[in-house]
């Protein structure tokens, strides 16, 4: 069903923004809206927040994410507690 949503509205004015905490699973949620972007003209924004919480470790999954973005030519726009960033290609 949310495929066909997709395929019948107009896929240029279509933005769709996607948390990512970095982990498996919406990495590949990630990918996979590539993909559609990919076929249509929509947009697709990569969200990250880190709340500090792990250190040295939670830094290491922004860094990741933004470079996931940057790989793949998608806008990322990062959260911190102490204030935000936007890294990638818009």
């Amino acid at each position: 069903a949310g495929v066909k949503l997709l395929e019948t509205r107009n896929s240029r004015d279509l933005t769709v923004v996607v948390a990512t905490s970095g982990g498996a699973d919406s990495v590949a949620l990630v990918r996979a809206l590539q993909q559609f972007r990919l076929a249509g003209e929509g947009r697709l924004v990569i969200a990250h927040f880190n709340h500090g919480l792990r250190g040295a470790e939670s830094d290491g999954d922004q860094v990741f994410v933004e470079e996931l973005g940057r790989g793949l030519g998608v806008r990322v726009v990062v959260g911190r507690r102490w204030g935000e960033r936007e890294s990638g290609i818009g």
